[in-house]
């Protein structure tokens, strides 16, 4: 006996204590390693802007972009845009030299066998093409959504205006002498023709800026009087 309890009194107590620490030590550390899984797959708050330099891949799939201060960030292409390109390995050559803004987050990176590899690094979660402003001079203006700086032109945004004529060849076979210059203003404007089923010559104009697609529109509309 110890004083009024038996050894084994003693004993029970003590298992029982202990019982309730180890519970109490395993509990905070699965809330320790959940809060850390939890912060690698929710870490979205880093936003950076750059232009795409270079795509490349192994076990897993990297972007590098060059930032305005001229330095290098490369992270995990794990974007909606990357979907396609990390199952080709190839990221389409249109894309590089791109103006982007992307979402920063932390992803683990994964090995052949699909195994953490490693520690966590920075995963670009969402990426923006930075797109242009384009004017459009169409066969007759626009009644609605009417540009208020370009009322005779409708305005839409591509990535460029190189972009808006890879559509424009895919679209039409027969396109011919298209162009794109750059305007006096430091503007660029894009010029294409092509024939129409009954031969007569349809022509296309787009430029960046809204001044020089409203007086190009205003001399084709006033030509037509």
């Amino acid at each position: 006996m110890v004083g009024q309890y038996s050894i084994e009194t003693w004993c029970s107590a003590f298992q029982y204590l202990k019982d309730i620490m180890m519970k109490k030590i395993t509990a905070v550390g699965i809330l320790f390693v959940s809060s850390f899984y939890l912060t690698i797959g929710n870490a979205k708050d880093r936003i950076i802007e750059g232009v795409i330099s270079e795509y490349e891949c192994g076990d897993n799939c990297y972007l590098t972009i060059i930032k305005s201060n001229g330095k290098e960030h490369t992270g995990l292409c794990t974007a909606a845009l990357c979907q396609k390109w990390n199952e080709n390995a190839e990221m389409p050559v249109k894309f590089k030299g791109q103006k982007v803004r992307i979402t920063v987050g932390k992803e683990f990176q994964y090995d052949g066998s699909g195994n953490v590899a490693g520690e966590p690094m920075d995963s670009f979660d969402k990426i923006i093409l930075n797109l242009e402003n384009i004017y459009f001079a169409a066969d007759t203006p626009p009644t609605d959504y009417i540009p208020k700086e370009a009322p005779l032109c409708y305005q839409f945004q591509v990535a460029s205006l190189e972009e808006q004529l890879n559509k424009i060849r895919a679209k039409y076979s027969n396109l011919y002498d298209y162009k794109i210059v750059n305007n006096s203003n430091g503007s660029r404007s894009l010029l294409a023709k092509r024939k129409d089923d009954q031969g007569n010559e349809v022509n296309y104009f787009y430029s960046t800026s809204p001044r020089i697609c409203n007086e190009y529109q205003q001399k084709r509309l006033g030509s037509r009087q």
